[in-house]
C-alpha cells in the first residue's frame, strides 16, 4: 500500500485452505486499516464467520466437487478457476460452461504462481471465449505468472479485466506510475 493505493487486496489463507486454523485476526487488522480497500479472501471455502463488510469471499473451484455445494454461496463472490499439473481442478461444470460464474472471475493457474514465467494466455483465452456466451459476461482476472507491464498490456488488449500481481510487486517490477495507469 505504500507503493500505490490499491482498491483491490487478494488474501489467500493457506492456512484456512489447508484446515490449519486461520489468519482472521491478522485479516481484519488489514481490513480495518484500510476499509476503503476491497479484501477477495480465499479461505478454502470457510466463509462462517465474514471477517468483515470490506471483505469479499473467494470460491475456489479446486474445493468444490458438487453443483449443488457451489449454488448453496448466496452471497456475492469471486470465482477461482484453479488449474494445476493435470489441468482443471474441482467441478468440471464450472470450467466447461460459464452458466454459473458470478461477476468476477479469476484464471487461477496455480503451477504459474510465482514463477513469472508469463500469464496462461491460452486458458485466459478459453474463459473469455465461454464468457462471451453469457448475457451479462463476467469480468476475468488473469493470476499466475504475471511479469511485468508488457504482460499487464497483454492481458488488457485481450480484454482481461486485471490480474493478481503479488510476485511482480514483491520484485519490484512495476513502479507507482506504471501501476496507476492501468489500475482502476
Amino acid at each position: 500500500m505504500k507503493l500505490y493505493p490499491f482498491k483491490t487486496l487478494y488474501i489467500a489463507d493457506i492456512d484456512a485452505i489447508q484446515n490449519k486454523g486461520n489468519n482472521n485476526t491478522l485479516i481484519e487488522q488489514i481490513a480495518q486499516t484500510y476499509p476503503d480497500t476491497t479484501i477477495w479472501l480465499d479461505s478454502g471455502g470457510h466463509f462462517s464467520n465474514q471477517i468483515s463488510m470490506n471483505t469479499k469471499p473467494v470460491i475456489g473451484s479446486e474445493s468444490i466437487q458438487q453443483l449443488e455445494q457451489y449454488l448453496e454461496y448466496k452471497y456475492p463472490h469471486v470465482l477461482s478457476l484453479d488449474y494445476g499439473q493435470q489441468g482443471a481442478m474441482g467441478l468440471a461444470d464450472l470450467h466447461i460452461s460459464a452458466k454459473f460464474w458470478p461477476d468476477k472471475v479469476i484464471c487461477m493457474t496455480l503451477t504459474s504462481v510465482g514463477s513469472e514465467q508469463g500469464a496462461d494466455l491460452i486458458r485466459l483465452n478459453d474463459l473469455m471465449s465461454l464468457n462471451k456466451s453469457k448475457e451479462k459476461p463476467s469480468a476475468i482476472y488473469a493470476a499466475g505468472g504475471v511479469r511485468n507491464i508488457e504482460d499487464i498490456n497483454a492481458l488488457a488488449s485481450r480484454g482481461v479485466a486485471g490480474a493478481l500481481i503479488a510476485t511482480a510487486l514483491h520484485e519490484g517490477q512495476f513502479t507507482k506510475n506504471e501501476i496507476s495507469n492501468f489500475a482502476l
